[in-house]
């Protein structure tokens, strides 16, 4: 029973671990002007803005209205 508990103590420790690391990263999404070749990055960082994604989501469209497509997005 004990060898149980800690399975499951370790298991949400785990998740818990990967939970945190997903919310402390920063989001990032690349854009390409395809008439400038010019590239630019929309980043949301957590220490910056209470809504990382958000904000990347914010800057990302504004490239957007000038023409730049997404290349990726990463979280």
């Amino acid at each position: 029973m004990n060898t149980q508990k800690t399975r499951h103590a370790a298991l949400a420790a785990f998740i818990l671990a990967l939970l945190a690391s997903g919310c402390a990263s920063p989001t990032l999404i690349v854009l390409h002007n395809p008439e400038t070749k010019q590239m630019a990055q929309c980043q949301g960082d957590p220490k910056l803005h209470a809504n990382p994604q958000d904000a990347a989501e914010a800057c990302a469209k504004g490239y957007e209205k000038g023409g730049y497509i997404r290349v990726s997005s990463a979280k």
